[in-house]
């Protein structure tokens, strides 16, 4: 897969950090599929967690490709949407970190639910 003169690993990243939110969304819901079969909502979070940070980590590979673009092209609306999608999970990320989201749960809920808003 990497050999391939043709394959992009920019768009790879870009894919694989999209494609990551379905799960993301399925994991954090109390009433998911998986948790009326066989993973307990405490299990799932874990799972939930995990898949936040290997999103934004893809997210951020992603967004690393296109630094040297992204100055010229900000004028580019795909451009800006995908800065301002980065800029959101970072925060959101931030927020997750044990030490602020127990100080400042209100802005971690928040935050979390007008992503999905």
């Amino acid at each position: 897969l990497l050999t391939s003169p043709t394959y992009n690993l920019d768009a790879g990243f870009g894919s694989l950090a999209a494609g990551n939110i379905l799960f993301l969304i399925i994991s954090a819901a109390k009433n998911s599929v998986f948790m009326t079969l066989w993973i307990a909502f405490d299990q799932m979070v874990v799972y939930h967690r995990f898949l936040g940070h290997v999103t934004v980590a893809t997210a951020i590979i992603h967004s690393c490709f296109y630094l040297d673009r992204l100055l010229v092209f900000m004028s580019d609306n795909i451009y800006k949407t995908g800065f301002a999608a980065l800029l959101c999970g970072i925060f959101i990320f931030v927020t997750s970190i044990s030490f602020v989201r127990r100080r400042f749960f209100n802005v971690f809920f928040w935050s979390h639910f007008a992503y999905i808003g």
